[in-house]
């Protein structure tokens, strides 16, 4: 059984999100929802009935984490990253979202640490 991979291109940087899930199972995960509005993901995820178990970030760029907190509000899901990553969302000059728009924002520390290549990072 194949899995399903919807992209969806935040706005309003042009970024790749994902969502990830089997045929006849409600599960996904969320990949790098970088949108400044959740609506098309949640389009999706309300049209296809399914449940987030999670959000998986591959980096902490704000254009790959504005609608973090948000879907983890609206979901109760968990956060995946690395550490690196993860020391890097609650700061908004280490996710680069102050220069982008002079304000910035956060996001909490991931839930969930997963293990890169060389251990931890």
């Amino acid at each position: 059984m194949g899995v399903i991979i919807k992209q969806i291109v935040s706005n309003p940087i042009d970024s790749n999100c994902f969502i990830l899930h089997q045929p006849n199972n409600q599960s996904c995960i969320i990949i790098d929802p970088g949108a400044e509005n959740t609506t098309a993901v949640c389009e999706y995820i309300q049209n296809n009935m399914l449940e987030p178990e999670g959000i998986l970030l591959t980096h902490e760029h704000f254009d790959h984490i504005m609608s973090v907190e948000s879907l983890r509000k609206q979901f109760d899901c968990k956060l995946f990253a690395s550490k690196k990553c993860s020391d890097k969302i609650v700061d908004s000059k280490k996710n680069l979202s102050l220069f982008y728009n002079n304000i910035g924002f956060k996001c909490k520390s991931a839930d969930v640490f997963f293990v890169g290549i060389r251990g931890i990072y």
